[in-house]
């Protein structure tokens, strides 16, 4: 085997090892950030300046302004420039280490896995759980209505019923304050702020 084809077979075991090392950097470090930071703007179903960050081939083609991707040129490819200059992802630009992620991303061949890539983030649709009309649910039946107090009362004593298990007894009025007095303070009540609140017939004491 001559020079020539020594060095060839170097040159090509060393692009090999750079794809490879592009790919693993891709599914550790830079679809992560595709899919939870970019893709909300840029994929199939929303492409902002008709940029489609969901395949290796549309961000080779990018948008508007041009290729979003130009596989082994870092500093040509109009996504890297924009990671750099702050601008994307808007009002939340990523930090320097990650930038320096996507160039060693893009000049390793900017190779992609598992395409097509997919938001990470779900959106608000009409069947959003946050979007749903308020519901009063249906108060569940207790064998002990004498415990309740309160409508929320009904389905802690459900609970307690469904594992076999009573509510404790009723604390006095020396424990209560005690509990009050160390939850609000982190000390225990004076003598006569017990028996004040002991001796006070009012109800809401």
């Amino acid at each position: 085997m001559g020079l020539a084809q020594l060095s060839s077979c170097a040159g090509a075991e060393k692009e090999i090892k750079s794809a490879e090392s592009g790919v693993v950097l891709f599914r550790e470090q830079i679809r992560p950030i595709l899919t939870g930071k970019c893709l909300t703007c840029h994929a199939s179903d929303k492409r902002k300046g008709k940029l489609d960050l969901s395949r290796r081939s549309l961000a080779l083609t990018g948008g508007k302004s041009g290729p979003a991707l130009v596989a082994g040129k870092a500093a040509d490819s109009l996504l890297y420039q924009k990671l750099v200059a702050g601008e994307m992802p808007p009002q939340n630009p990523l930090a320097p280490e990650q930038i320096a992620a996507f160039k060693k991303w893009i000049e390793a061949g900017a190779p992609y896995d598992g395409e097509p890539l997919t938001s990470s983030v779900q959106r608000a649709g009409a069947d959003w759980w946050s979007l749903q009309p308020i519901k009063r649910p249906a108060s569940p039946g207790v064998k002990n209505n004498k415990w309740m107090r309160t409508p929320i009362d009904l389905f802690i004593l459900a609970k307690l019923e469904e594992k076999g298990l009573a509510p404790a007894p009723e604390a006095g009025r020396a424990t209560l304050i005690r509990r009050a007095t160390f939850d609000l303070l982190g000390l225990p009540p004076t003598p006569e702020a017990v028996a004040a609140f002991v001796n006070d017939p009012d109800p809401g004491a």
